[in-house]
């Protein structure tokens, strides 16, 4: 038999379609049943030549290449060894050769074969240039050429790439033929040699600009000879490929039959699968890429029709040549081996499908399946699947979906393509299917049953609704950035005002307590909308300075004092606290969001106590971090609540009592500085225990105040831009209760126009205002005012880039609201800089 696959389809560009991958498998399903018809309903005849007799043993000769790892070469003993080899000594025993094997040139092995010295080649890969030359075996295994170059070299991003380039190549191997055939070896200066190794030392030498040959052959020489400095495209190379077939002399057809027939025993009997494990098991990632696998699928394909078409050649020549019944009968036992080696191949291309396959008869009762199909269903070997349906499966509970889509195909006569099911497999989980069903029919036409394909898109699945979320989570971030925006104008001129009233003098102590108590709980909110910033990744430009973890643990314990003594109170429990506090340092930190970090953890810990209990803080050192680890003798939580605790959205309380970004947020803050805090020990009813790391501080957190004596006396002109009419209020009149000179502007285009008529020694602006922004005003004016100190106060508490700052010349960035505090900070910076 010749093989004539007429080259590979070009898959690459689908290669990561799952639709078009999974026609690809009801198509190859389909060809399947057309050959599973002919061979049960047609006798088959062998190769024509020695009728009803045992051929005679027959002595082969061959050549291999030497350096051709992992498919052929010669071992330290001397002796011929790799994968080729060890296939068509495999298939020589198989079928009663004898072979005997020496090395030598690819150039000297063609041109030996072709004279008939030799009888075979184990590793040939098919062109049609060869074919007018040599037969060729169904493929054994196929290849994929690279582009190998030096490395620091241009990676050619295609062969065109290499034009006008010195480019080499094996004399006589599938890239030189291939180079001469498509004329790309007239673009370039080819330069032929006999082995790789000495390809690679041109090229290392360079004596040439890059080498063609099989990538993973080549990968494999380079390790060999320790070349570091050589490196393979990391495309291959999509013109051609290497279906690696054994090569016989032109006409040599019974040799070539035997030779086949060899192949499928081995194939059959594990031997195949073995040798294929022993040389590239270890060099191969175990979950098959799309395109590989769409191609072995297009070539078993090609494999099973051509079977089909030589069992029907087959018959006819039986029958054409059959003279009497003797010999009709010699070769109809000989056509029965013939059937059932075809039979074994098919059986073993079907199991190396990565595809679950399965038939059924009309009563929807298996008729068979494919390995991994059965593996699916709970059952050891295929056979124990036939003759079952699907209630005796471990998807029972789909049984009547599955049927039912079943009964439609054979009523029908019409496929079902590409529909998603859900599946619950043996371990009891349940995982989700892209199914196809096409009409079983037989050689009149007649439906017979279905036959079907599934594959496991649970994986896909699962990714498509993590692209959901994530769209999803931001979404609420933009959201939530826009209110936090808001909320930030507002809480300038809340917390403007409060800091305002507590400048009178003549306030009363009970006003002054009441105004502190109200300051006090704008600032937490000032800490919420920081944190919820963080969140959406928003932050602001937050001043850290050098904090001590046991005094803001101590006042967390403070502020979580309603919550503990009202459950004290209330319902008669015992809640106790101890501490154990290490000798810690500093870390660099803003001490509202650090103080919320504990208030959420030892709220969460009072709250997962409902019985009472007691709450353990420790702090100290270990590997230049300050832990602080509270614990609780609680409820504890199981696997899947730990592994859930810092997601979004994830509360373990009901929707009225929380809405899951508490830990989230926690999480989110002890990150933005440095830091890391996971579940150290639970169990459900053994309590839990959460730890936080910090960094060291390096006693280098910055803040403006720098008090100078004497410069406090002194004032300066101050311009601010903002729209918002009660942020301009509170900042004229904090600029003005520090002794300084202050003009507002309610847009940019007036604080163009106030800065073209005096001189200012700052300016401070709002970003984000209809018609001019902030940064707009300040590209007008850049390099107008050079003495001119900038400020930019912004509700969106994005963080500034530097660079973007170094453009507009912006000194100072803060996050509404911006405090009297900061803003006299920030005034006595600018005049000590004109001193």
């Amino acid at each position: 038999m010749k093989h004539q696959p007429g080259g590979l389809p070009d898959i690459s560009r689908q290669a990561g379609s799952l639709t078009f991958s999974s026609l690809v498998i009801t198509i190859v399903v389909a060809a399947l049943i057309c050959v599973f018809s002919v061979a049960t309903s047609q006798a088959v005849d062998p190769q024509n030549g020695n009728k009803g007799q045992t051929a005679a043993r027959r002595n082969l000769k061959t050549i291999i290449v030497d350096n051709y790892r992992p498919y052929t070469f010669v071992n330290e003993k001397g002796s011929p060894d790799g994968f080729s080899v060890e296939i068509v000594k495999a298939v020589a025993t198989a079928m009663d050769l004898d072979m005997e094997i020496r090395a030598g040139t690819w150039e000297q092995a063609t041109k030996e074969l072709e004279r008939g010295k030799i009888d075979l080649l184990p590793m040939m890969a098919y062109s049609r240039e060869r074919d007018r030359m040599f037969d060729f075996s169904v493929p054994h295994t196929i290849a994929y050429d690279a582009v190998f170059h030096r490395s620091g070299d241009k990676n050619p991003g295609s062969l065109k790439d290499l034009s006008g380039k010195t480019v080499i190549v094996m004399n006589k191997d599938a890239a030189h033929d291939y180079l001469l055939s498509s004329g790309l070896s007239e673009t370039m200066r080819l330069q032929l040699v006999d082995s790789l190794p000495e390809a690679f030392r041109q090229l290392a030498s360079g004596k040439g600009d890059a080498a063609i040959m099989p990538k993973l052959v080549g990968i494999i020489t380079l390790r060999r000879m320790n070349l570091s400095d050589i490196e393979p495209s990391p495309w291959l190379i999509d013109g051609y490929t290497r279906p690696f077939s054994i090569a016989v002399k032109e006409g040599d057809h019974a040799l070539l039959e035997r030779l086949n027939q060899g192949l499928g025993i081995i194939k059959h009997t594990g031997q195949y699968d073995a040798i294929y494990k022993k040389w590239f098991g270890a060099l191969e990632d175990p979950h098959i890429p799309w395109k590989s696998a769409l191609q072995i699928i297009f070539l078993a394909g090609i494999i099973l029709i051509a079977f089909a078409a030589w069992n029907v050649s087959l018959k006819h020549q039986v029958k054409s040549r059959t003279k009497d019944l003797e010999a009709e009968v010699a070769e109809r036992k000989r056509a029965e081996e013939e059937l059932r080696t075809s039979q074994q191949i098919i059986e073993g291309i079907i199991n190396a499908i990565p595809a679950r396959v399965f038939w059924k008869d009309r009563n929807l009762n298996y008729l068979g399946c494919n390995a991994i199909f059965a593996r699916d269903a709970g059952f050891a070997d295929q056979k124990d699947v036939i003759g079952k349906d699907d209630f005796q499966m471990g998807w029972r509970d789909q049984a009547e979906l599955y049927r039912g889509d079943d009964r439609q195909v054979i009523e029908s006569g019409c496929p079902k393509l590409l529909i998603e099911e859900p599946q619950t497999t043996s371990e009891g989980t349940t995982i989700t299917l892209l199914t196809s069903k096409i009409p079983l029919r037989n050689s009149d036409g007649e439906i017979r049953g279905v036959i079907g394909t599934y594959i496991d898109i649970t994986n896909r699945k699962q990714a498509e609704k993590a692209v959901l979320e994530s769209e999803r989570l931001g979404a609420i971030g933009e959201m939530s950035s826009g209110v936090a925006h808001d909320f930030n104008n507002s809480l300038q001129v809340i917390c403007g005002n409060l800091e305002l009233a507590l400048t009178d003098p003549d306030i009363s102590k009970e006003v002054a307590e009441c105004v502190n108590s109200a300051k006090k709980s704008a600032t937490d909110a000032v800490a919420r909308v920081r944190q919820l910033q963080r969140f959406t990744r928003k932050a602001n430009n937050v001043e850290f300075s050098a904090l001590d973890l046991n005094m803001i643990l101590d006042e967390a314990i403070i502020q979580t004092r309603p919550i503990w003594k009202d459950e004290t109170e209330k319902k008669g429990l015992q809640i106790s606290f101890q501490k154990s506090y290490g000798k810690i340092r500093s870390v660099d930190g803003e001490p509202g969001e650090i103080g919320s970090v504990f208030f959420n953890l030892i709220k969460n810990a009072i709250e997962a106590m409902p019985d009472g209990g007691t709450i353990t803080l420790e702090t100290g050192v270990v590997d230049h971090n300050v832990y602080v680890r509270i614990s609780d003798t609680g409820e504890g939580m199981d696997e899947g609540t730990k592994l859930r605790i810092f997601q979004p959205f994830f509360s373990t309380k009901g929707f009225e009592l929380g809405r899951g970004l508490g830990m989230s947020a926690v999480h989110t803050t002890i990150r933005d500085h440095g830091g890391k805090i996971s579940v150290k020990e639970t169990a459900p009813g053994k309590g839990t225990v959460i730890e936080a790391l910090f960094p060291f501080g390096n006693n280098k957190a910055e803040s403006l105040e720098k008090e100078a004596v004497g410069s406090h006396q002194l004032s300066a002109r101050v311009l601010w831009v903002d729209d918002d009419k009660e942020i301009r209020k509170i900042g004229k009149r904090y600029l003005e209760a520090l002794g300084h000179f202050a003009d507002m502007a309610g847009s940019g285009q007036e604080g163009l126009e106030l800065l073209g008529k005096y001189q200012y020694d700052l300016l401070i602006t709002d970003d984000g205002m209809p018609g001019m922004s902030g940064w707009q005003l300040l590209e007008k004016i850049k390099g107008r005012h050079p003495a001119m100190k900038i400020a930019v106060v912004t509700g969106w508490g994005a963080d500034v880039p530097g660079e973007k700052k170094e453009k507009y010349g912006v000194g100072y960035v803060f996050g509404k609201p911006i405090s009297m505090k900061q803003l006299q900070n920030l005034v006595i910076d600018v005049i000590r800089s004109r001193i």
